[in-house]
């Protein structure tokens, strides 16, 4: 990695903690003391790994449709990459090849790999396979929803309240082609899918954060395929999934 010399004026106190830290952890110097304390610092406020959910019967995913001249699945990369993304898992049904062929990677500096299921294996079947690579909180995102959620806000709100996972929450007038979601107060407490009449306009929006250990959930069960949704239930009767509220644009190109 490229190094830059730069010149900083501290006040004195801040200079004697960063000395006193610097001995606590035996570090060398004061400059390196101040980069690791830094890279620590932007560390809490980052996630360093996403799976984007490309699968579909179609031959076509919707993720690498275009929407206003972008394809969305490079939308979603670079609003990845600007909250500190460094690692994205695209888990697909489709041939590798020919998706990376309808990425341009050479607009991101993402590590972008492909995790190819012979057989659909469900909205959250797809971690089991990656569970080795998820050893910390993450992201999971729909690939065919176009959103811009401020990641670290949203993981402030994840690390205060210690869910397993948080949901993304939208709301929209017409709440018939997608499932509502139950609140009380940041708890998600249940769901009613395609109702006629909903009592709320909230929704799945689609971009979740998820804690490791829910892979041990997925692994449990004794069907391959397996969907979010199920483990979101789990969670909700354990009060163990929150609700994060977005109020921003939001777009479902797969419904």
């Amino acid at each position: 990695m490229a190094r830059k010399r730069i010149s900083l004026t501290l006040d004195e106190d801040l200079v004697d903690r960063i000395d006193r830290e610097k001995e606590k952890k035996k570090m060398d110097n004061r400059s390196r003391a101040i980069e690791t304390f830094l890279k620590k610092h932007f560390k809490s406020k980052m996630v360093e790994k996403a799976v984007i959910l490309c699968g579909g019967s179609e031959e076509t995913p919707a993720c690498i449709k275009k929407f206003d001249n972008t394809k969305i699945i490079e939308e979603k990369l670079r609003h990845l990459e600007k909250y500190g993304v460094e690692t994205v898992y695209i888990a697909t049904n489709q041939d590798a090849e020919k998706m990376s062929e309808n990425i341009d990677e050479s607009k991101f500096k993402l590590d972008i790999r492909y995790s190819v299921e012979d057989e659909p294996l469900g909205t959250a079947g797809c971690l089991r396979k990656l569970g080795e690579h998820l050893k910390d909180t993450f992201i999971l995102t729909n690939g065919d929803v176009i959103c811009h959620i401020d990641v670290e806000d949203m993981l402030k709100i994840h690390r205060k309240n210690h869910p397993e996972a948080t949901m993304a929450l939208t709301t929209i007038d017409d709440t018939s082609s997608y499932g509502v979601v139950n609140m009380k107060g940041n708890k998600v407490v249940g769901f009613k899918e395609k109702p006629e009449e909903a009592s709320t306009k909230l929704i799945n929006a689609g971009f979740y954060l998820i804690e490791p250990s829910i892979i041990r959930r997925i692994e449990d069960k004794k069907t391959e395929k397996v969907a979010i949704e199920t483990i979101f239930e789990e969670l909700s009767e354990k009060d163990l999934l929150k609700g994060y509220l977005y109020e921003g644009d939001w777009k479902d190109l797969g419904n």
